[in-house]
């Protein structure tokens, strides 16, 4: 199980009250492409004393490998991501067997707006 990290923020263990908002072009020239992120809950991994990060995540835009990306870009990739997270991969894998990133809700608007 995760432990709390402690908090950055004094709003108790693991708690991040402040979004944070990522507007990115990766590469030279590439396409934008706009994700918020929000921390939910920090906590660090036992075995391994890897800081590791809950998110809420919402994209503007829908870029291929736009949240993989943007948040391996910012220095926190997604846990066991051997793409865009390989310096952390090796050890990732010592307690996390597949990608980490899951989504709980998907929705898009169609061609009249409608969502």
């Amino acid at each position: 199980p995760l432990r709390p990290a402690p908090s950055r923020r004094g709003g108790g263990p693991g708690s991040a009250e402040k979004p944070v908002t990522e507007a990115a072009s990766i590469a030279e020239g590439g396409r934008k492409a706009l994700t918020r992120v929000k921390v939910l809950f920090r906590a660090v991994q036992p075995t391994t004393n890897q800081a590791v990060s809950l998110l809420a995540i919402s994209i503007e835009t829908g870029r291929q490998h736009q949240i993989r990306a943007h948040l391996q870009s910012a220095g926190h990739p997604v846990v066991c991501d051997n793409r865009y997270g390989r310096e952390t991969f090796s050890t990732d894998l010592q307690w996390c067997p597949r990608n980490f990133i899951h989504r709980y809700r998907l929705g898009f608007e169609d061609l009249s707006g409608e969502r």
